[in-house]
């Protein structure tokens, strides 16, 4: 059972802000999804847990819980019980939008760490750690949106469409965030690591 200042807490939110919809986009990445958990990723995850390939009526009959449980295993190599509550919202937050390797990425250029490390590491998590939450927070929401404008191929070809909904989510994600700043994050089930 986790703690309710850990995962329990804010993985609310990204299942608020994902939502119950089933999104059949031909923009989606990862294809068909539903909670934000895509085709391709439930496919990883059930891999990982010898579970059979999923198929699309897997995903647009997605619960509450097996979303939960999907997201403890997809978050688990983020080290996110190493972090306050706050950047550890953010950066879940970040990985459900650009994956982890995004994230990874995303808190290298918010802590000013050189090159980019495509994974959570101990070093990245001690330098995040010696930065101060609410600027940290505020550097990773700057961060995501940019990458999220230059995600397009040309550069900033997605925003028309997509920048207002980009915009809001970064809002409502960074004053969340901004509101965990005194909660620190207790050892909790995303930090077991992943089954291989």
């Amino acid at each position: 059972m986790t703690t309710p200042t850990g995962f329990d807490q804010w993985i609310g939110y990204i299942l608020e802000d994902e939502g119950p919809e089933v999104n059949i986009s031909p923009d989606e990445p990862g294809g068909i999804s539903c909670y934000g958990v895509s085709l391709l990723a439930l496919a990883d995850y059930n891999r990982a847990m010898s579970l059979p390939k999923p198929v699309a009526a897997d995903v647009s009959s997605m619960t509450v819980n097996r979303a939960e449980t999907f997201y403890a295993w997809f978050l688990s190599d983020l080290m996110l019980d190493q972090q306050t509550a706050a950047v550890a919202y953010r950066l879940a937050d970040i990985t459900v939008n650009i994956g982890q390797v995004g994230a990874a990425h995303a808190l290298c250029l918010a802590t000013g760490i050189w090159p980019l490390s495509d994974q959570v590491t101990p070093a990245l998590c001690t330098a995040a750690k010696a930065l101060d939450q609410k600027q940290l927070i505020c550097a990773l929401s700057a961060v995501w949106i940019g990458l999220k404008y230059g995600s397009g191929t040309p550069v900033g070809a997605g925003w028309t469409h997509y920048g207002h909904g980009w915009t809001n989510r970064r809002n409502a994600a960074h004053s969340r965030a901004l509101g965990l700043i005194s909660v620190p994050l207790a050892a909790n089930h995303i930090s077991l690591g992943r089954a291989s």
